[in-house]
């Protein structure tokens, strides 16, 4: 579920700043809206721009099996 990535978000948050306080590398997150990309992405185009930026296509295959599922 959409809401489960606040708590995710949070755990990792946790994390990078527990790791950083003891030394560790910097690390960085990225926030997504995923109800707005969901909402606008034509997934023909994402596949296209996949395969363009040089990704396997076995790994474009998965990763179009992933987003266009609802299971």
């Amino acid at each position: 579920m959409i809401t489960d990535n606040i708590i995710v978000a949070f755990e990792h948050f946790h994390y990078m700043k527990k790791r950083k306080r003891n030394g560790g590398k910097g690390y960085m997150a990225s926030k997504l809206d995923m109800s707005k990309a969901y909402d606008r992405i034509k997934w023909k185009f994402l596949e296209q721009m996949l395969i363009r930026l040089g990704f396997h296509i076995n790994w474009v295959r998965l990763i179009m099996r992933c987003v266009t599922s609802v299971s």
